[in-house]
């Protein structure tokens, strides 16, 4: 291992422990967060799904009681009419089954569609109330898309709305769902162009599904404000769908069952402050600003001594609205998707700030990369954590400079400001963490600025708050516009209804499939099958089918690299359960060959899952014997060490298997196999301040190994020697 002798070394080491120790922290943090950031996510992950699991139970089980009192009340009420032989006068109206077949023959604005686009119809004489079923009208058969049946069917919608009582609604089409779908599956997948055709179910189930979701409280509230009848009465009958096209997105953008009421009193939000004629023009515009998570919504923001509020949600949209109808955004925010949308408006700014960027800077939508360069990079603040800002805005950061989070920052913040869909994208390499930016360039182009050749980047879906990879954004087209992909989000807003309300698993299997039929080489597809299949163990897949499954996901892997990790659960979990060790390992080593052949290290995150489920098998097979652990990280330190930022990542990966409790001679074969491939292929002590950090860390890792396995004095001599090439490194940069 290179190391320096002075006395100077140590004086200069006691004089600075502190703040060395420190900068450390900070740094290791940085450099292994990356691997562990994905781990605590699945977690949270699970977490969520089982709690979602158990509140669609309890709500579920609420509802059946609520509905068998109503039931039993109605009961009683007609065996006290029988006795008098007359209705009691709170008897509703009865419709005529004959003429209650309702239904709307398509999606698309056809005729029929622009009929139902009228106002709905006067409601019944007798209005219901709150404990009086409704009764549903059918929803498929020859007569649904009849006139008579689309007329009760909006008549029951308005009684719904003006007695704010949804849950009647809920009650009643539950089980008529329930009924109609089984007639449009087909070979275990459902007909979708037959489904499409019913209007009136579709907007059955996307009501249906708001209220589970969001609760007929809030729904109710909503009809309750002096507006709220009117504001139903666009949300399901206008011709543009409103309710059709927030469902849809609300599913594709995995939106959370959580923030559904969130979003649909957003949604009423924006709707009370657009001029009707304009509801429709900015439709997509008003539903990406509702789909804001709550925490983007009510992020800080990055300034500091704020001057004036930031812009809440409504504001924000009626600034992109009224630059847009003045032209003074670069792009047409009217004609853009929801997708691209969401990577608009989730930016938290006083108005000032805006008007600045409109003010400074006069970049073209292909090239406003640039403005990432225009900040001045400063090593000083690199190295030392130099701190030149007061305010943090704009103006400041173009006169102080910055390191790349900030350049980062400025680039796809002011991007957003005047139109551009951006992504703040981060991530590890060979020259530890950096931040760089993903900005459309074009209708159909992405393109990254100031990765240098990273290749790890995350960002943030500020809907679902889920990490992705930047390849999702990167790889968009026309070929993957939202409006190709509404048919599955179709398809799964019906399966996340049928989950939920419970004795639909095998429709909701079928409406699952066919999203990953139509669209093979989408994640947000199987993610979705996966989550059905796996939602009640008792009814799981068997081998043969989870075999089947498998195989088309490695099939498309080749177009959508996430497939490749939803391949590998699929086989740790589900293919390899019950089978020896042997087996196990055998199956496992040629799943990550292949992997490796194919993706080679342009998705590390995804080898690094692939590693650990590999690590995992070795120590089932034999906990005790930790030689085979040993000699796997071995050969996998080998094969990355081209790459400081994987060697690190799988360096760390290995001493969290290893763990606390296993003997100091597993920890000091760690530390020396690390050390003589760190010494041969890692360690760079050339002047790129960056490389030496990332060198230093892994340094660190491996004195940390050491201390485990006993070796107190070989780990101090390592630290040392890494706290002193670190603040030789940043000595040189003192000043700027």
């Amino acid at each position: 291992m290179p190391s320096k002798n002075s006395s100077g070394k140590n004086k200069k080491f006691a004089q600075g422990k502190g703040l060395l120790i420190a900068v450390l922290l900070l740094v290791l943090g940085g450099g292994t967060g990356y691997y562990y950031h994905t781990e605590q996510k699945k977690k949270e992950e699970q977490q969520r799904l089982a709690d979602e699991r158990a509140k669609i139970a309890a709500e579920r089980e609420a509802r059946r009681k609520a509905a068998a009192e109503r039931a039993a009340r109605l009961r009683a009420a007609e065996k006290e009419a029988q006795k008098h032989q007359t209705l009691p006068e709170d008897t509703p109206h009865q419709i005529d089954e004959d003429k209650s077949e309702t239904g709307d023959s398509s999606g698309t604005e056809d005729s029929s569609a622009r009929k139902d686009s009228s106002p709905l119809p006067p409601p019944a004489d007798t209005q219901s109330t709150p404990d009086t079923a409704l009764e549903a009208v059918p929803l498929v058969g020859s007569e649904a898309n009849s006139k008579a049946n689309r007329d009760c069917f909006a008549t029951q919608l308005r009684d719904v709305v003006q007695t704010k009582n949804f849950a009647n609604f809920v009650d009643a089409y539950r089980q008529k769902i329930k009924e109609s779908i089984p007639q449009l599956i087909s070979r275990n997948k459902l007909k979708y162009n037959s489904y499409k055709g019913y209007h009136n179910l579709i907007q059955a189930v996307e009501l249906c599904l708001m209220a589970e979701m969001a609760g007929c409280d809030t729904m109710n509230a909503l009809a309750g404000k002096k507006n709220g009848a009117e504001f139903y009465e666009w949300l399901l009958r206008d011709k543009s769908r409103p309710l059709h096209q927030l469902v849809q997105n609300f599913v594709l953008q995995n939106g959370q069952a959580a923030n559904a009421a969130h979003t649909l009193q957003q949604f009423h939000a924006l709707w009370e402050i657009t001029p009707p004629r304009e509801r429709s023009k900015y439709l997509n515009l008003a539903i990406a600003c509702s789909l804001l998570n709550p925490a983007a919504c009510n992020a800080p923001g990055m300034l500091r001594k704020k001057s004036e509020p930031l812009l809440t949600l409504p504001e924000l949209y009626t600034y992109f609205r009224e630059y847009n109808n003045k032209h003074k955004l670069i792009t047409d925010v009217s004609r853009m998707s929801v997708s691209e949308l969401l990577l608009v408006v989730d930016v938290r700014l006083p108005k000032s700030e805006f008007d600045w960027v409109h003010k400074n800077l006069d970049y073209k939508q292909a090239n406003w990369g640039d403005a990432y360069g225009s900040i001045r990079y400063r090593m000083d603040r690199a190295a030392n954590g130099v701190d030149p800002y007061e305010t943090y805005t704009f103006a400041e950061l173009r006169k102080e400079g910055g390191v790349c989070r900030d350049q980062a920052y400025f680039a796809a913040t002011t991007a957003k400001c005047v139109g551009i869909p951006a992504a703040y994208v981060s991530g590890d390499g060979d020259r530890g963490p950096h931040a760089w930016i993903v900005t459309q360039v074009g209708r159909d182009a992405w393109a990254q600025t100031g990765s240098y050749g990273y290749n790890t980047g995350r960002y943030t879906n500020p809907c679902s708050g889920r990490v992705h990879h930047e390849s999702t954004l990167l790889q968009q087209s026309s070929k993957t516009a939202d409006e190709k992909f509404l048919p599955a989000a179709d398809a799964m807003a019906l399966s996340h209804y049928l989950i939920r309300i419970g004795d639909s698993l095998p429709e909701a299997y079928a409406a699952a499939r066919y999203a990953t039929q139509a669209f093979p080489a989408q994640s947000f597809a199987w993610n979705h099958l996966l989550y059905v299949l796996t939602y009640d163990s008792a009814q799981s897949p068997n081998t043969s089918e989870w075999k089947k499954i498998h195989q088309q996901l490695l099939q498309m892997s080749s177009k959508n690299s996430e497939l490749y990790d939803l391949a590998g659960e699929i086989e740790s979990q589900y293919l390899l359960e019950g089978k020896s060790a042997a087996y196990k390992r055998t199956i496992a080593n040629r799943s990550l060959r292949n992997l490796q052949r194919n993706m080679g290290d342009e998705r590390a995150d995804i080898v690094l899952d692939a590693l650990s489920r590999q690590a995992d098998m070795l120590l089932e097979q034999n906990p005790k014997n930790l030689r085979p652990l040993a000699a796997f990280y071995k050969k996998q330190l080998k094969t990355y060490a081209a790459r400081g930022d994987v060697f690190e990542l799988i360096l760390r990966q290995y001493m969290s298997k290893l763990g606390e409790g296993s003997p100091k001679k597993a920890w000091n074969t760690l530390a020396k196999d690390a050390e003589k491939l760190f010494e041969k292929h890692v360690f760079d002590g050339g002047g790129d301040y960056f490389k030496l950090s990332k060198s230093m860390n892994i340094q660190h890792a491996i004195a940390e190994a050491y201390e485990r396995a006993g070796n107190t004095k070989k780990a101090q001599k390592l630290h040392e020697d890494a706290e002193f090439r670190l603040e030789n490194a940043r000595s040189r940069h003192r000043t700027e």
